[in-house]
């Protein structure tokens, strides 16, 4: 193997560790995790709606429909205001762990970089849950 190959590896390893660190529900704050359980909630809102309210979120449409019939030419049509709201949560959901992920990342460099020691991991969690 290629030594810098070898040493690509190794880093990327070790901010993988960090990021696993970083990320830790014990470790993150307190608005971090606000984060996390409102994204939660939007898209569990979202699928609920869509799942168990599909009349009030889309337009009854199959595949032998015109577009121009049944929708008014505009495809969008397709969407009641409930759908809207719905894919206005799923929306607000992946923007919100985005966020969050862009965090984490930013976390594991500051850890990586700040001694390059081995990241210290939840002692309840199993060397083998990192891979």
């Amino acid at each position: 193997i290629d030594q810098e190959v070898k040493e690509a590896d190794d880093r990327d390893e070790h901010l993988r560790k960090c990021y696993q660190t970083a990320t830790q529900w014990r470790a993150i704050p307190f608005w971090v995790k606000s984060i996390l359980v409102l994204s939660l909630g939007c898209i569990t809102a979202s699928c609920y709606m869509v799942q168990f309210f599909p009349s009030m979120c889309f337009v009854e449409h199959t595949l032998t429909d015109s577009v121009s019939e049944n929708l008014n030419d505009n495809p969008m049509n397709i969407f009641l205001p409930l759908g809207w709201t719905s894919i206005g949560f799923f929306c607000a959901s992946c923007f919100l762990i985005t966020a969050f992920s862009s965090w984490g990342k930013k976390e594991a460099k500051r850890l990586a970089e700040y001694t390059n020691a081995l990241p210290i991991l939840d002692k309840e969690q199993p060397e083998d849950e990192l891979t």
